[in-house]
């Protein structure tokens, strides 16, 4: 599957890092592929890793507008919170 995601107004800098390394660490953690030209992200991939990618971005996107910047810790706790969101949840042995 393959989505782009628009940036709009947001300063690349502020949201890829130094040299992409915030995209590189979201890359790192999927094997879908993470593709930044100006104003747009490509991404490749399964359909719910694609999902997943554009859920980080997202939240990528909101830190930016909050802060004005997004740095690896937080990246890092973003993609710890997808990795949360994909595990499923059981209670008494029952699927919540």
């Amino acid at each position: 599957m393959k989505k782009s995601i628009q940036i709009g107004g947001i300063d690349p800098l502020a949201l890829f890092g130094t040299n992409d390394r915030n995209l590189k660490l979201v890359e790192k953690n999927f094997n879908g592929k993470l593709t930044a030209r100006g104003t747009e992200i490509h991404l490749e991939g399964d359909k719910d890793e694609v999902a997943r990618i554009e859920a980080v971005i997202t939240e990528m996107i909101v830190t930016v507008n909050q802060k004005g910047y997004v740095d690896a810790e937080d990246v890092s706790a973003l993609l710890n919170f997808s990795e949360a969101d994909k595990t499923t949840v059981t209670r008494n042995g029952e699927d919540l």
